[in-house]
Order: C-alpha cells, then structure tokens, then sequence
C-alpha cells in the first residue's frame, strides 16, 4: 500500500509521474482543513486519521510531500504505528506547474456569468479586467484571474458553485484547491469573514488555472479589498454603481459600468500597454499612492 502524504504541488506532481509510471497511489492525506474530502484526481482526500484504520502496517509506505508540515505528518504516522523506515521525505521536485494558456475571457466570463445567476454579484477585476477592455484577452504573463464580488460576504460561493465552476467550465480539472484569505487588521473595514477566496485548479498536462475572487468589502462611500493579504486599499462605491456588458472576442461580457474609471484610477494611463514588468510595477504602484491604507 503506498500512501502519499501532501496534497499540495509537490503532491500533485509526485502522484502524476507515478501515475505515468504505472504506480497506483492508495491514499492522499492532508492536515488542511479546506482540501478534505476534496476529489483529487481518481482520489478523495483523506485526514491522517485514516491511517489508524489499516490493520496492516509494517506493508504501508508513505511518502510526505509536503515542505511545511513533514514534522507533523511523521508524528502523525509514526502514531499509527507505521515504521519509520516505510516513511520517505520526497526530495525537491524541480518540475512546476504553468498557467494553462488556453483559457480565454470566454472562459472567465462563463465563471461570472455563473455567479451571477446563482446571485452572486460578480466582475472581472484587475489585470483581468484591463486585458479584456484594452486588448480582448487575458494579459498573456498575468498568473492568474481576477473578480470582485460585490456582496456582504463570500458566503455564496459554495463547494458546490466551485464545483460547477470545475465540472462545467473547466472538466480537463483533476483537483481543485481552495484558500481563504482575510482582510489585515485595519479601522476602516470591520471584516471577520474572508476577504479572498483562491481557488486554483490543476490539470494532468501539469498546468493550472487560479482564480481570486476579492470581496469588495462597503464602509460608507468607499469598497475595501485586499491583494496581497498585507495591505488594505479602498475604491469609490460609485464607481461600481451599475453593470454593463462589453463585447469582445465575439461576445458580450459583464463588466462595471464606469470600467473606464476604474482603469484609470487602478493604472493611470491605462490605454497605453507596457512591458510586462513594468505594468505590474505600475499597477501596483497606483493602488499603494491612492488607496495604500496600512
């Protein structure tokens, strides 16, 4: 029996080349309360609980993956009585995983429009949304997708609307990763719920897709967000009164409706592309003068 312990990138990629191999993988266990019962590939993910229900032990090996938690993985399974010489620390992978270039704005707008019919109030945001106004498409060096929710909480994207997400939108998907994050500590927005939902979806060509969803969290005239989970920055609210549609590559896509505005205010001169470095730097740097609160 061969047990992999990390359901992570190192762990993802472990299982794929085992898989390649011929290897069959009989368990994935993982300490994170987010990813448990998660579908991962062929397998659910399992608690390190598990272990204490084989009956055999001195035939399991377990390989930890994980760089983080090995000490508390090996603690886990030496408590169920497997040796410690069946357990293996899994060696630095050198292999990465790369942003799946076939996804489209197409592909984000079904997203949206997904949210938006289950009631969830969604736009595209960011890089996201200034590729789709200036060019028609994702910017090409951007590592991942970007939408505002514009609601109390994020409470309305369920398991089970991330798992339409997958399933419909995106059914080459092998496993599905999901993270919270919270807004940092601040006197403007009082925000106990997350703030950023990340869900990132990888594929067995060893590509992947993540999507940030950022709460847009009111205080008066003003929406708070989080980016980086480290600073807090603040946009007008009328700037998000309305939405309209804009079309590109061939359809209509949701978007605010002073999107323009919001172009502006995040980039400046927002119609003008620059070198990939550059605009990030730019972009960044336009959010800390306006809005850098903490």
């Amino acid at each position: 029996m061969l047990i992999l312990a990390g359901a992570g990138e190192p762990g993802i990629l472990y299982y794929l080349e085992k898989k390649e191999q011929g290897t069959n993988i009989d368990f994935i266990i993982d300490n994170d309360p987010l990813v448990l019962g998660n579908r991962f590939f062929e397998h659910k993910i399992n608690s390190p609980q598990v272990l204490s229900k084989i009956t055999e032990k001195s035939g399991v090996k377990v390989i930890i993956t994980s760089v983080v938690g090995y000490e508390k993985f090996e603690a886990q399974i030496l408590g169920a009585g497997i040796p410690k010489k069946n357990i293996t620390r899994l060696k630095k992978h050198s292999e990465r995983f790369k942003r799946n270039q076939k996804i489209s704005v197409n592909d984000i707008s079904d997203v949206i429009n997904l949210l938006n019919r289950t009631g969830v109030k969604s736009v595209p945001a960011y890089g996201t949304l200034l590729g789709l106004i200036r060019d028609g498409k994702l910017l090409p060096y951007d590592d991942d997708v970007d939408t505002w929710i514009l609601e109390a909480s994020l409470a309305g994207i369920t398991e089970k609307v991330l798992d339409k997400i997958k399933n419909n939108i995106f059914p080459d998907a092998g496993f599905m990763r999901i993270r919270r994050h919270y807004l940092p500590e601040n006197k403007f927005c009082d925000l106990t719920d997350p703030a950023k939902l990340a869900l990132t979806l990888y594929s067995s060509d060893r590509t992947y897709l993540r999507i940030d969803f950022f709460l847009l969290c009111r205080s008066g005239n003003y929406y708070y967000t989080t980016h980086n989970q480290k600073d807090l920055y603040r946009l007008p609210v009328e700037l998000f009164g309305s939405i309209s549609h804009f079309n590109a590559a061939g359809r209509n896509h949701i978007v605010p409706s002073k999107y323009r505005k919001i172009l502006k205010t995040i980039y400046g001169e927002w119609r003008i592309p620059v070198k990939p470095n550059e605009e990030h730097g730019q972009y960044y740097g336009h959010l800390h003068k306006i809005d850098h609160l903490t």
